[in-house]
């Protein structure tokens, strides 16, 4: 009889028995002993033999006749190894394939499922997949062999299938093999698949997707491509200890979110995902060509990616996971909470902290002390370091999982100033950078402020942006690769503790959240509608601007420079979006244009073009146009009444130029309802007179009268007496009188 390893709780062991025997070093041994002998069982034979069959078909092209015998070839092997539930998951695709005869053609495709069924929650679902289709340039109908892209990848998911079935294993979670029909055609059949989800009421976990693991030119020292998606940093981290343990790989971590492959469609899809490749993919030079043969493949250096993926796929089966985690600054500790398992057979949780980096992590509850509660309180930390943590589960059987989800949290302190990112690139008409760094300095050149070029530097994170009050980030002509979409998390957690943000930029949508479309609602869960406060935007390819016109009293009018924009589109700016802000945040400016609005070129004007959120929990506002096309003195008077009146940020203030600038007032929030700041500093010392007064001119409350030194003041104002209505409040100096309206609103 075969061996039978069972990952779940086996219900003739007493539960409590394990408390006291059970430590940390057991639940390595126990984990590692398991994954060592399924790593033990990949072998360079099966692997050769699948490869070889599969290019035996002589093409795998997705329009080729043979493509149902491919996968019903694919579909007896799984069932060979005794998994009787395959399934050709068949999909009908109606595309104009592009032959020349302008005719959309209907054809079915397949994708083969094989499922080792979850023995605790089977709802969830850990993914292993390949696609076998191939192509080549020419001849692709009957020369299309494929071996390395990607019978190599298929091969990988049929031995995973065949060693965890011919162990016995019986995983937490179901694990579904999968072989992908279409890839070459456009990831056809990674989007059926994800498709389906979640409306068939399974959940997927992670998913390894393997395409191109079998060349390699080197006879050792060899590296394997981590393809990394967003959100899934947590398996990057998996695999790179996954290599050093299993195999005699090197991880090499390649550009994130790539969309070239099966992993894509997950990533789109919201789904954990890696994508595990040969190095040399673009210096191969069998790559889609007849030569992509079994001889050029380097069948050893595919058993080691193997070896990565079965470890994957086996430690992220072999406990019950912990599904979030969340770490919140409170004060001056950390607060981590975690959703609580469902498994009821669970000895309790580990957790896990990291200073530096998502790597080197150490245990922070005492060994061999389980936490039982999903709260914990870290005291034993600094402010502007930025912790990261992640949470294990322990089972009955002492069986650890591994770190699946992380969450990280900085102590921030707020207490330099002003923080200029320069995200800008190729901006129209070419000016240098020091022109345009010289441009942005212009616009604070009032206020105390440290400029940083990130497309020239290391990328700038929370620990970095939480020494400042307000950060000011800029971008001028999206790409791709802009360092604000990589760092928008950051960007978040920097606002959700209370901090600061103007941000200006064009293609808005685009640049936080590679937007392609031209119209797009947002929901709950992004980081443009939870933090930048966008319901949906809109834009047109002909719509042309020309500038911003106010809709608060208090912005100035933003008009273009014609100096800095090309005469050959009049002098209008093009791909600038539409915003149409939260309920919670309000419209600051609409788009301008000197063309009609029944027109294609002014289809946009009147929409808004800025956002303004004054939150009691932070404070962003945003403008989907560069201030760099705007009109110097324009942009500066925008500068300088947001810092002032927006941001209430006084503090910040050097040396102004105009005598009126030598003092200045501020209330907020404006409009009031019980309570009120009263903030304003003066340059030189002064006699001060501050006074509620009402439309009539009345005095109503006299807040300061006296002679005062310079500096900057900060008053509480009270409003519990005063009927709802208008007021004024007036401060007298010896350089002069300023008064804002004051508007009270009492329940």
């Amino acid at each position: 009889m075969k061996k039978i390893i069972i990952f779940c709780l086996i219900l003739l062991i007493p539960y409590l028995s394990f408390t006291q025997t059970i430590n940390k070093n057991d639940y390595k041994s126990i984990s590692d002993s398991i994954v060592w002998e399924l790593v033990s069982e990949i072998n360079g034979d099966s692997l050769s033999s699948y490869i070889q069959s599969l290019q035996d078909f002589g093409t795998r092209f997705c329009l080729a006749p043979n493509r149902r015998d491919i996968a019903v070839w694919i579909k007896n092997k799984f069932i060979s190894f005794g998994y009787i539930n395959t399934v050709l998951d068949s999909f009908l695709v109606i595309k104009d394939w592009g032959f020349g005869d302008g005719q959309y053609d209907t054809l079915w495709h397949y994708n083969v499922i094989a499922t080792l069924e979850g023995s605790i929650n089977s709802n969830i679902q850990n993914v292993i997949c390949g696609h076998y289709d191939s192509v080549t340039p020419n001849n692709y109908l009957t020369t299309a062999p494929g071996a390395d892209d990607n019978a190599s990848g298929t091969s990988a998911v049929i031995e995973v299938a065949r060693v965890m079935k011919m162990i016995n294993i019986l995983p937490q979670y179901s694990i579904k093999f999968v072989a992908f029909a279409s890839e070459e055609a456009g990831f056809l059949g990674s989007n059926y698949f994800v498709s389906q989800y979640p409306n068939n009421g399974y959940e997927i976990n992670m998913c390894v997707n393997l395409d191109m693991i079998a060349y390699n030119s080197t006879a050792s020292n060899w590296k394997v491509n981590l393809g990394n998606y967003l959100g899934s940093e947590w398996l990057t981290n998996l695999a790179s200890i996954e290599c050093s343990k299993y195999t005699l790989l090197s991880p090499v971590n390649t550009s994130q979110n790539i969309n070239l492959t099966d992993s894509y469609e997950f990533f789109l899809a919201g789904f954990p995902v890696i994508n595990l490749q040969e190095v040399e993919v673009w210096t191969n030079p069998f790559y889609h060509t007849p030569g992509d043969t079994i001889g050029n493949c380097n069948i050893p250096y595919c058993v080691e990616i193997t070896k990565l993926a079965i470890s994957m796929i086996a430690e992220t089966s072999i406990c019950p996971s912990v599904k979030n985690i969340d770490a919140t600054p409170n004060g001056t500790k950390i607060l981590l909470t975690w959703d609580k398992n469902k498994e009821n057979q669970l000895l309790g949780y580990n957790l896990y902290r990291s200073d530096t980096t998502k790597k080197h992590f150490k245990m922070i509850n005492s060994i061999p002390i389980l936490i039982n509660d999903t709260t914990y309180t870290d005291s034993t930390v600094h402010p502007l370091v930025e912790y990261f943590y992640g949470v294990t589960t322990i089972d009955s059987l002492g069986y650890e999982s591994p770190i699946m989800k992380m969450d990280s949290a900085t102590i921030i302190t707020k207490n330099m100033g002003l923080l200029i990112v320069d995200d800008s690139y190729n901006e129209l008409l070419s000016p240098s950078d020091s022109t345009v760094d010289a441009f942005y300095d212009s616009l604070f050149k009032n206020f105390q402020h440290t400029s940083y070029d990130i497309k020239a530097n290391d990328p700038i994170y929370l620990s970095t942006l939480g020494k400042y009050s307000v950060v000011f980030w800029h971008t001028d002509k999206y790409l791709a690769t802009s360092k604000f979409y990589i760092l928008k998390n950051e960007i978040a957690q920097y606002l959700k503790q209370g901090g600061k943000l103007l941000f200006t930029t064009d293609r808005y949508s685009a640049t936080i959240e590679h937007n392609t479309s031209l119209h797009k609602t947002f929901y709950s869960g992004s980081v443009i509608y939870d933090y930048f406060k966008t319901d949906s935007i809109y834009s047109t390819s002909s719509s042309r601007f020309i500038g911003a016109k106010p809709t608060q009293i208090g912005y100035p009018n933003l008009e273009i420079d014609n100096l800095k924009t090309p005469t050959s589109n009049n002098h209008h700016l093009s791909l600038i979006e539409a915003l149409f802000p939260r309920q919670d945040a309000t419209a600051i400016y609409t788009y301008n244009t000197l063309f009609d609005s029944t027109m294609v070129t002014g289809a946009l004007k009147g929409l808004s073009v800025g956002i303004e959120y004054l939150g009691n929990d932070f404070k962003f506002i945003a403008l989907s146009f560069p201030l760099w096309y705007i009109k110097q003195d324009e942009a500066k008077t925008f500068i300088d009444y947001v810092m002032l009146n927006k941001f209430n940020d006084p503090q910040n203030v050097q040396n102004l130029s105009s005598e009126k600038s030598k003092f200045h007032l501020s209330c907020l929030p404006n409009p009031m309802s019980s309570k009120s700041e009263i903030k304003y500093y003066i340059s030189e010392n002064s006699f001060v007179n501050i006074e509620i007064i009402s439309l009539t001119g009345t005095k109503i409350i006299t807040i300061v009268n006296q002679k005062q030194r310079a500096g900057y003041y900060s008053l509480p104002f009270y409003a519990g007496n005063l009927k709802s209505g208008i007021y004024f409040c007036r401060m007298k100096t010896d350089f002069g009188i300023e008064s804002l309206k004051l508007i009270i609103i009492n329940k």
